[in-house]
């Protein structure tokens, strides 16, 4: 194994992802529709640490609309509002709405974020050396939204329009970013259209016991919309989620992103961080091509305290046939605490 993580302690938020749970009996409810209550707010303060954050801290605000919900599996309307600080500078302002329209045929899925993100690069490849590092800052404007139609009960089918402004602020004299020879290395504008396919039977959104996904991406990124850049990028999440006894899961995901063109390093794979190839540093290795495996299993310990215990790892490269050569591999744990 190249990297361990070891136990990383984050309180609150980051408890959706691990545990499932009845939120509702959790909530703090607002009446602000009449005499029913129709929303329910949760309150989201964060405290973590990862390598390429160090300490952070923050909160936010999950929001769920009642009476705004798909009528097949019951999935309520929400509003995420968060924003996190963290000792290295890094600010994160995320707003990430999901409404279901007309009792969930159709289904809007959003992401709107401000990022000013001092960072670190070590070049594109999937063995660049320690040696390499790099620090810039970047400030970035994300912007994704996406209208899907159901196909059937769990199936949505639908479109997505991506724009993405990074703009780089400060570079290493003398380092690969500096000399512009990395594509987006100057910013660069990410504008597309985009195509998904989506399969979700999971029992819960936030907090999975059981239930499987899978996402299918396609996009197309182009200067004739307005971009900096001209490429095209497909994306497949698959993940299962086994329940083990009462309050234990097991959960397996499978991912593989590949891009084609004249790819900004802001948008090829990044392996590593806190999603794909964790104990390894977010953007660690970053190429066209990518894939990660992962199996998680998570305990409860108490009714408040948990723990996830995980193996993950990948490879990136600038070709499908250049895989399985140099294997990054992690595992370890992470202390929970539900809500």
């Amino acid at each position: 194994m190249k990297r361990i993580l070891f136990f990383t302690i984050i309180l609150s938020l980051f408890h959706l992802f691990c545990y499932g749970q009845d939120v509702n009996k959790q909530a703090i409810k607002i009446d602000t529709l009449g005499k029913e209550k129709k929303i329910q707010v949760m309150a989201l303060p964060v405290v973590f640490y990862t390598p390429e954050t160090e300490f952070g801290v923050g909160g936010g605000a999950l929001f769920f609309f009642k009476n705004i919900k798909d009528v097949i599996n019951l999935r309520e309307s929400s509003l995420l509002i968060t924003g996190i600080y963290t000792s290295k500078k890094q600010l994160i302002v995320n707003i990430k709405p999901e409404f279901y329209l007309i009792k969930g045929r159709l289904y809007i899925d959003a992401d709107f974020k401000y990022k000013l993100f001092p960072n670190s690069f070590w070049g594109i490849g999937n063995n660049m050396p320690d040696s390499l590092r790099e620090s810039y800052n970047m400030k970035t404007f994300y912007v994704h939204i996406a209208l899907l139609k159901r196909v059937s009960g769990a199936t949505r089918f639908g479109l997505e329009y991506i724009y993405e402004k990074h703009i780089i602020t400060e570079t290493l004299e003398g380092g690969q970013l500096a000399a512009d020879t990395i594509p987006g290395s100057s910013g660069a504008i990410i504008s597309g259209l985009g195509l998904i396919f989506k399969h979700d039977s999971r029992d819960n959104v936030f907090s999975p016991n059981e239930g499987t996904f899978l996402q299918f991406k396609g996009r197309y990124v182009s200067k004739l919309l307005g971009g900096t850049h001209s490429y095209n990028k497909f994306e497949v999440d698959f993940r299962k989620y086994f329940p083990i006894g009462k309050d234990d899961v097991l959960a397996m995901q499978v991912f593989t992103m590949s891009a084609f063109g004249d790819v900004p390093f802001q948008d090829m794979a990044w392996f590593g961080g806190g999603i794909r190839g964790r104990g390894y540093y977010n953007g660690r290795y970053i190429d066209n091509q990518m894939y990660s495996l992962q199996l998680e299993y998570r305990i409860r310990l108490t009714k408040k305290f948990g723990i996830a215990v995980f193996g993950s790892g990948g490879e990136v490269a600038s070709k499908t046939n250049e895989f399985f050569r140099n294997f990054h591999a992690s595992f370890g744990a992470e202390f929970v605490s539900n809500p």
